[in-house]
């Protein structure tokens, strides 16, 4: 660490000044060296003690990391839109590293398929950052391991509430209640208007992180 660095110097520096001072000032050397040692030896012993602490602040969480899955019907339009969106937001605030962020479809139409080509268009008009993945379906282990399920429309939700045995822990919603909406996002594959799809998915995921991350 560099501030420990420092004021080890500092304390060396200290200890070779005070002991020729203590030579010509004609105080014993023994006991000013004893004295000397003693105050480098507690600064080395904060300088190892706020090493350590840095230490467990990278290896350990004092809150647990907020899990969010995302989901539509394919898994090619809305909902990895939303996932890189919330991705950006997330990380802009610089929250990056208390999110794991993904999404997943309920039908089968599209295992494996990357987003969809309009998908990708407006992201990248957007400036939003994204990779290539592939469209997965929600599974029951699925439940256990996110902390919000959060699906685009009406239909969404009935398909995840079947999957889920009527979320018991109340882990489901709509992404647009986040931001006191009552309506849905409409599926971009049908409408073509990925720019109003956008525009919604901005909307909700900014409100869902104002609501869901604790003022820490």
């Amino acid at each position: 660490d560099k501030n420990c660095a420092i004021s080890a110097v500092f304390i060396l520096r200290s200890y070779k000044n005070s002991a020729l001072a203590a030579v010509h000032g004609g105080t014993e050397y023994a006991v000013v060296k004893a004295k000397l040692l003693q105050l480098l030896m507690i600064e080395i012993s904060f300088c190892y003690f706020t090493i350590q602490l840095q230490i467990c602040k990278q290896n350990f969480r004092i809150f647990p990391m907020i899990n969010v899955l995302f989901v539509c019907h394919g898994n090619i339009c809305r909902s990895p839109m939303a996932e890189f969106v919330f991705k950006n937001i997330v990380k802009k605030a610089g929250l990056e590293n208390e999110f794991l962020i993904e999404s997943a479809a309920t039908s089968t139409e599209e295992l494996g398929n990357d987003i969809h080509y309009g998908t990708r268009q407006k992201l990248l008009k957007e400036g939003v950052p994204f990779t290539r993945r592939g469209a997965r379906q929600i599974t029951a282990a699925d439940y256990q391991k996110y902390d919000y399920l959060v699906a685009m429309d009406e239909e969404n939700l009935y398909y995840m509430n079947r999957r889920w045995n009527n979320d018991p822990d109340t882990k489901i919603h709509l992404l647009l209640e986040f931001a006191s909406k009552t309506r849905e996002i409409a599926d971009p594959w049908y409408t073509g208007n990925f720019d109003q799809t956008y525009l919604d998915v901005v909307e909700g995921c900014e409100a869902m992180l104002a609501q869901i991350y604790p003022r820490r």
